[in-house]
């Protein structure tokens, strides 16, 4: 009998363990999830993603040839978008190894991302509201919707230039303030480093489970996390992604959570619930170095799981 109170009062003490885990990983997702929108950029065109109500009149493209977005309250639909989420990761990568901004942008929900953000929820969620939340106001009408959407697709630049940084200069944290005796010298370095990235040597490797990565990827309360921040951003459903790919003969993950609107598949964030999971700082963007491979999984192990 007493051997079988100390097996339950070890499971009870192992359950306790796994919430309270849980329960750091929601409030890191939910600290994520704010500072992903800190930080601004310049705003660059997206011409493969716009919404319009079903019965908007079609209109001449503007001066950066984007097709005109509409709005409307109600009658949103997706015009572009990617079949699987799969689809949406690869469309990522391929933009970059070309340098095609344009098409990496096209592979992120924007028009889509804004016009079902739902903004009281996020408030009552956090019980308070900041500035720095991507959108920061409701869609009132046409004119902030547009503001909006211009803020989110500049984001999303920065975060990519964010993510460049990372790949041509591992050894720098870039979250940090970094003391520069040499400020030529800083800048000259930061140059080489982007411009000896060969991304054209990419090669998408395959697809990894996120679940083979962390095993409180399907945990009930983990779950319930992911239902909630698609709850936030409009989505139908939210999937964690991780694809292996190679740039310069070395291999890198990059992690991210995909969102479904419509049954069209759209980037909603780098890192996502895996990367919040798997502890990768927020300041590589959802890249997996391979000199991180060593502590967060072993690397032999992971050539196994590429589909």
């Amino acid at each position: 009998m007493r051997a079988g109170a100390e097996i339950d009062e070890k499971q009870e003490k192992a359950e306790d363990r796994r919430v309270e885990t849980l329960k750091k990983i929601a409030g890191l997702l939910l600290i994520l999830f704010v500072f992903l929108f800190l930080t601004t950029g310049c705003a660059s065109p997206s011409v493969d993603e716009n919404i319009r109500p079903d019965d908007a009149p079609d209109r001449p493209d503007d001066a950066s040839n984007r097709q005109d977005m509409g709005w409307s309250p109600r009658g949103r639909r997706a015009l572009s978008g990617f079949d699987t989420p799969e689809e949406a990761m690869i469309a990522y990568l391929e933009g970059l190894r070309d340098s095609d901004l344009d098409r990496m942008m096209s592979a992120f929900a924007i028009e889509t991302y804004i016009l079902n953000y739902d903004l009281e929820y996020i408030v009552d969620r956090l019980g308070s509201y900041m500035i720095t939340l991507t959108p920061r106001m409701p869609n009132t009408n046409e004119f902030i919707t547009a503001i909006n959407v211009e803020h989110r697709r500049g984001e999303i630049a920065s975060l990519i230039g964010m993510q460049q940084l990372f790949l041509s200069n591992h050894e720098h944290d870039f979250l940090r303030p970094y003391l520069v005796d040499d400020a030529g010298e800083f800048v000259r370095q930061l140059d080489r480093g982007l411009g000896g990235l060969n991304l054209q040597s990419i090669d998408i490797l395959g697809f990894i489970p996120p679940e083979e990565l962390h095993h409180l990827h399907h945990d009930p309360l983990n779950l319930e996390n992911m239902q909630r921040q698609a709850n936030t951003i409009g989505a139908d459903q939210l999937k964690s992604m991780v694809v292996a790919f190679e740039l310069n003969r070395s291999t890198y993950l990059l992690t991210a959570d995909v969102a479904n609107y419509d049954g069209r598949w759209y980037i909603a964030s780098f890192g996502g619930n895996i990367g919040a999971l798997l502890g990768i700082s927020v300041g590589t963007q959802g890249i997996v170095p391979p000199m991180d491979f060593g502590w967060h999984f072993d690397w032999d192990d992971i050539l196994g799981l590429i589909q």
